[in-house]
């Protein structure tokens, strides 16, 4: 097994290869007392598209033996209280590519507000040298198409087939 990151996702106020992607193109850096920097943004879905990435990193990983198997993903998030028009729920989606296969969690009534909360890991395959890591929405409740979230504490760990 090898973490992919060589520091805490966003740890000195940058982005360190994390960038926002279609889901929420308005996606920022805030920090907290501590000092915690985390992106907040949008996890935003739309009825023509599957699958709406919201924040996205590329991955080079080493090529040979390594060539296969599979990202471990985990983060800490956070869930504002709906505005007006937002998604009361909504899937939280990571993966590499959406159409060779994702792992979702769901964000509900139930699901606190304003605490921070551990996702569980989250497993997909790669292959190759390069892979990226995806976060975004499959899917929310009724008509609604987004909902605001607070994403900090992002781990990657490669683990290649043996």
């Amino acid at each position: 097994m090898k973490n992919l990151d060589d520091f805490t996702d966003f740890e000195n106020r940058e982005r360190n290869g994390w960038e926002n992607d279609i889901g929420s193109l308005d996606g920022i850096l805030k920090t907290e007392e501590g000092p915690n920097t985390f992106w907040s943004g949008k996890l935003e879905w739309r009825p023509t598209h599957t699958f709406m990435p919201s924040l996205a990193k590329m991955f080079t990983l080493p090529g040979g033996e390594q060539g296969k198997g599979n990202l471990e993903t985990s983060f800490k998030y956070r869930v504002h209280p709906p505005e007006p028009g937002e998604a009361t729920e909504i899937s939280v989606t990571v993966t590499d590519n959406v159409s060779l296969g994702h792992n979702s969690f769901f964000i509900d009534k139930r699901t606190p507000h304003g605490k921070w909360l551990q996702s569980s890991t989250i497993t997909f395959p790669y292959s190759g040298t390069r892979a990226h890591v995806l976060i975004g929405t499959r899917g929310v409740d009724g008509t609604a198409v987004s909902r605001k979230i607070d994403i900090d504490d992002i781990k990657v760990v490669q683990v290649p087939n043996q």
